[in-house]
């Protein structure tokens, strides 16, 4: 018996646009995005794909080199069984 929960690529997509009109924006991050490939991939698991950009402090003229800011892309993955 499959006992795993089914996802859909609309779910995970609709649940990771409501978290983030919710949460509000982590100190020195000026936007966020949610990336292709969000959704649920092979219908068990859930997969957020985020980009955003943080402003950085200037440490040094190697950061200053590289402007002001950066951009940062994180994955996270999850999978949930039904016990």
């Amino acid at each position: 018996m499959d006992r795993s929960l089914r996802v859909g690529d609309a779910d995970v997509r609709a649940g990771a646009t409501a978290y983030l009109q919710v949460q509000g924006l982590p100190q020195g991050v000026t936007d966020w995005q949610l990336l292709p490939g969000t959704g649920g991939p092979d219908g068990q698991s859930a997969v957020v794909r985020l980009q955003g950009t943080a402003q950085v402090p200037l440490l040094s003229s190697v950061v200053s080199a590289l402007g002001d800011s950066i951009t940062i892309t994180v994955q996270s993955r999850a999978r949930a069984e039904v016990r």
